[in-house]
């Protein structure tokens, strides 16, 4: 129930950045969108106590961004927006004398409602910007698929190699995100309108947690995304 009324609130807070806030002080407007490279650090443990390290993935982003003022070079902004982050990691178990050699493969998926207030410089005399932000995110969706495949002949118990295990939300899990997005791009006019291509890396500032079914094992881990998105600006 805590977690129903929490994403609820951030929800309402996400609708009234994208829909209400920018309405009476927004000067430029930008559609963001983008895909990248996740990258796993630490160690996530399933309900099953397996645990998974070193995954990688790919990630795809959607924002809004919308400017509060400029001066010298210099704007600050807010970017509302929507993070869908995945990445999948494996390994095999081998028993001494070889009667066990199981492959055990995990694909996790999360998506994200991102607040990212963001100040961008623009370099004098050009169109090149660098821009930096927090970013504050929480999970509006998840799925967990587990993979487990003897390599040596043997079958479970309704005589196939192959079993899935999990297939599903992902349950037990931290539902809050904090990052650092640091990024550099070029702004251009093309076709009447300005775009601008940009690269960021999204570094995570907090970890997310995983336990498994009787939350009495837990890991922790993080996400590393290095993205490429194209932007394109407008006024209203």
């Amino acid at each position: 129930m805590k977690n129903y009324f929490s994403k609820i609130l951030f929800s309402f807070v996400f609708s009234v950045l994208v829909l209400q806030a920018p309405a009476a002080f927004a000067q430029n407007w930008e559609i963001e969108l983008g895909a990248g490279f996740d990258i796993q650090k630490g160690v996530f443990t399933a309900p099953c106590a397996c645990q998974y390290s070193d995954g990688s993935g790919y990630a795809i982003r959607a924002a809004v961004a919308y400017d509060y003022f400029s001066s010298d070079g210099l704007l600050f902004g807010m970017k509302p927006g929507v993070d869908y982050k995945q990445f999948a990691s494996a390994h095999t178990y081998i028993s001494p004398d070889r009667e066990l050699n199981l492959r055990d493969s995990a694909n996790i998926s999360q998506t994200y409602l991102t607040v990212d207030p963001f100040v961008r410089y623009t370099f004098t005399g050009t169109d090149l910007f660098v821009q930096a932000a927090p970013s504050f995110a929480y999970v509006i969706g998840s799925h967990f698929y587990q993979h487990k495949t003897y390599l040596n002949g043997s079958r479970w118990g309704d005589g196939k190699a192959d079993s899935t295990w999990e297939d599903g939300p992902l349950e037990n899990s931290f539902k809050t995100r904090i990052a650092a997005r640091v990024s550099a791009g070029y702004r251009f006019a093309l076709f009447g309108a300005y775009v601008a291509p940009t690269v960021t890396a999204d570094l995570p500032l907090s970890e997310l947690g995983s336990a498994d079914a009787t939350n009495t094992r837990t890991s922790y881990w993080a996400i590393t995304t290095i993205y490429c998105s194209l932007g394109v600006f407008f006024k209203i």
